[in-house]
Parts: C-alpha cells; structure tokens; sequence
C-alpha cells in the first residue's frame, strides 16, 4: 500500500481455502510467539501470547501488538471488518521515488 502522507506498508494476510472459517487462536498465538522469538517483547513490553490475550480476542478488545525494528513498526492485528489476522510493516520512507518493476 502507497500512501502519499504516511508513506508505504506492506500487509500480509493469511488465504485460507475454507473461507468459512474464522479466525484461531492457535494462528494468533504461533504468528505471536513467531515474531516474538525474531524481534524479542513489543513496544509495551509484552512477549509470548498469554490467556490474556485469548481472552481480549474473545471480547474483541485485543488491540494487537506492536514491534519497533529498525525505526519501522511491525503490527499484528485482527481487522475489524475481515476479522482475518494480518502483519503491517511500515511505513518505509523514501528519500526518492523508488524504481517501479
């Protein structure tokens, strides 16, 4: 995604072939615990995925966690509107247009 103001992200998402199925909290917790073991504890000092955690998804309270790497954040959040986990890293700045493919 390239956004003029806030610069470019890249989202990941997960493609299942049941569209059906929702989201597990077995997924949140390896993706979690995934980044975790890369990045170490996110910006609020939070590390593995907890019953806390399970609890929030439940309630649709979790806010997700995020990472600082290298002056880039990493988010892992459920989106509200797909319900379906994903992965946002940005925003990458750059000094110049970069090259198109």
């Amino acid at each position: 995604i390239r956004d003029q103001d806030s610069g470019t992200f890249v989202i990941l998402t997960s493609k299942k072939a049941d569209y059906n199925i929702g989201l597990f909290y077995k997924e949140v917790e390896l993706v979690t615990n995934k980044i975790v073991s890369a990045f170490g504890v996110d910006l609020q000092n939070l590390s593995n995925f907890t019953a806390e955690d399970k609890e929030q998804i439940a309630k649709s309270t979790w806010q997700g966690r995020v990472w600082g790497v290298y002056q880039t954040l990493i988010a892992l959040e459920i989106n509200q509107g797909t319900n379906k986990l994903s992965i946002s890293i940005g925003p990458f700045r750059f000094s110049e247009q970069p090259e198109t493919l």
